[in-house]
């Protein structure tokens, strides 16, 4: 028995529902959680060894490198969507 190919609308309502629901929590949720985990180890590091004067260069180093982290992680998650959702819609 031959199956149906799904529509190309179930293709386009899984990206749909990927860039504008799945892509900004994720965002939203990863990019705090690495904040906070690089402003703890740079705050920890920086403040003890060189003192409180240099808290601003420690909050910019932390959103920089939460920023990168969090663009890897949705590098990643956009990958595997494609390779492991997608591709069964095609």
């Amino acid at each position: 028995m031959m199956m149906n190919k799904p529509a190309k609308k179930e293709k386009l309502a899984a990206i749909i529902l990927f860039w504008g629901l799945v892509v900004p929590i994720i965002f939203g949720v990863f990019f705090r959680i690495f904040f906070i985990l690089f402003n703890f180890v740079y705050g920890f590091m920086v403040l003890k060894l060189l003192g409180q004067e240099y808290t601003g260069m420690v909050f910019g180093i932390s959103l920089i490198t939460s920023f990168c982290f969090t663009l890897g992680v949705l590098i990643w998650v956009h990958k595997q969507y494609k390779k492991h959702t997608l591709a069964t819609l095609i």
